[in-house]
């Protein structure tokens, strides 16, 4: 896209975003030094992350949504740079 650094072709989840940030920040387990109850990563290929809890149980589908790309301002392409027009002083003397 014209007049972006990085492109604007980004991803949300398809689940609730307040349930990942909760996810993320690790609000959904208690703090223990247990094992067994402690933060453990969901598998490489896994788009929907079931996270059993005392309060309950979560289902977070996190498989990528995937946005459309759009052009955000009205730019005109510009394939090569204006060339540079210098005007110098006739006058040696000056420098």
């Amino acid at each position: 896209m014209l007049g972006l650094v990085g492109g604007n072709a980004v991803s949300l989840p398809k689940g609730n975003m307040v349930d990942v940030e909760s996810d993320l920040r690790r609000l959904n387990f208690p703090l223990t030094y247990s094992p067994a109850r402690e933060y453990q990563p969901p598998a490489v290929k896994e788009s929907v992350l079931h996270r059993n809890s005392v309060k309950g149980s979560v289902k977070i589908n996190v498989a990528p949504r995937h946005l459309p790309a759009i052009q955000m301002w009205p730019y005109s392409a510009t394939f090569a740079p204006v060339p540079m027009k210098v005007t110098q002083c006739g006058r040696p003397e000056k420098y």
